[in-house]
């Protein structure tokens, strides 16, 4: 899709796609707490 994107209006796909990343990553890390997860012991 970026790269339709890119094609139709010159918008750089390599920008767009870091935006989506660094928003993706930033919805994550609010929602951090959300999630419970205990950290790996190895030989447990």
């Amino acid at each position: 899709m970026a790269l339709r994107i890119e094609k139709a209006f010159g918008l750089d796909m390599d920008t767009m796609l870091r935006m989506q990343a660094w928003h993706d990553g930033h919805v994550m890390r609010r929602r951090a707490g959300e999630i419970d997860v205990r950290p790996y012991q190895p030989g447990k």
